[in-house]
């Protein structure tokens, strides 16, 4: 079974990125004025927002087996026990029984999409999983019963500002368990800019480097776009605005209905 805890927080964050802008005016010759206050103006339906989260596949990868590991967090769980477990970066997997050197996940991440497999279980129990740091679900990743291996896939959120990010919680008898990620979530590289380069909202990966001169933005990210695709959008409909990346870089062009290099509210989506 496939289930989602705790990413509502998340979601929510997201939607919170659209910007409200004045209706463009057809046959106008100037754009309207930017945003004011976002209570008393309507957004354009075709104005994007920035997204919140990119998923990133990931070759399924054992962070946690209960079975192999050789530390505490390597051990079968008890009954009422409580751990944490690492998912980003490159330290303390073996002890917990993952793969060495870790997953590839990065600290930053904002979820993960695994598979939970709890076995030999001496009764019937449950596990539980949330971001380390938060306050702990009512809702469970998986019951299991003795004699049974019991495999749930589930989304959960972890905590971006700790490598030692996931907790989960057994409940009722003894079991041992194995953690599996095929995937991970991070805040999406986008942003929106006003007409003078300044970043107006965004997840944060995606900031202000330079406006050298009228239509000519410079954006940096947080890494190498090398491969990625920016998207690129003007709030206004009688503009032109294009972009490529380099490096770390998105530069965008924008100009009028004439082709004139012109500056005004733009919005950036980088797909990787």
């Amino acid at each position: 079974m496939r289930q989602w805890v705790q990413l509502v927080t998340a979601a929510a964050a997201g939607a919170a990125l659209a910007i409200a802008l004045p209706a463009a005016v057809p046959g106008a010759s100037t754009p309207p004025p930017p945003p004011g206050v976002p209570s008393a103006v309507v957004a354009q339906e075709s104005a994007p927002t920035a997204p919140n989260l990119d998923f990133v596949a990931i070759a399924p990868c054992r962070i946690v087996d209960t079975e192999t590991g050789t530390g505490t967090n390597g051990t079968p769980l008890k009954s009422g026990e409580t751990r944490t477990y690492y998912v980003g970066g490159t330290f303390g997997f073996s002890p917990q029984g993952g793969k060495s050197g870790g997953c590839g996940i990065p600290v930053g991440a904002r979820a993960i999409e695994a598979s939970f497999s709890a076995s030999h279980g001496t009764a019937k129990g449950n596990l539980q999983a949330w971001a380390n740091g938060t306050t702990a679900p009512s809702s469970m990743i998986t019951s299991y019963v003795p004699g049974q291996r019991v495999v749930a896939s589930a989304t959960v959120s972890v905590n971006p500002s700790s490598a030692y990010a996931l907790k989960v919680r057994n409940r009722n008898a003894r079991t041992d368990l194995s953690i599996d990620v095929v995937g991970y979530y991070v805040a999406a590289i986008a942003g929106t800019f006003s007409d003078t380069g300044a970043l107006y909202s965004g997840t944060g990966r995606l900031k202000a480097y330079g406006h050298s001169s009228t239509g000519y933005y410079t954006l940096v990210a947080d890494r190498d776009l090398t491969g990625c695709v920016p998207v690129v959008s003007s709030y206004y409909y009688a503009y032109t605005v294009s972009g490529y990346v380099s490096g770390q870089y998105v530069y965008v062009q924008m100009t009028d209905q004439s082709g004139t290099l012109s500056d005004y509210y733009f919005s950036v989506d980088v797909t990787c």
